[in-house]
């Protein structure tokens, strides 16, 4: 089993008020390999586990 992130993107809002917190994130891990998430608070961290469980739409790219 592997899973891919392709140019994962993620923005909030619309308009004047949009916030984009994820620009092309890509990644491969294959069965087997760990990936460790590490940043400050606010840095995407969840969002981006979020999306790749499917909690969240991405606003562009494929998980």
């Amino acid at each position: 089993m592997e899973l891919q992130v392709r140019h994962l993107g993620k923005t909030f809002g619309s308009g004047q008020h949009s916030k984009e917190v994820l620009r092309d994130i890509s990644f491969a891990l294959r069965s087997g390999e760990f990936l460790s998430l590490v940043g400050s608070s606010g840095s995407g961290k969840s969002t981006i586990l979020r999306l790749i469980a499917g909690l969240e739409q991405p606003s562009s790219g494929q998980v």
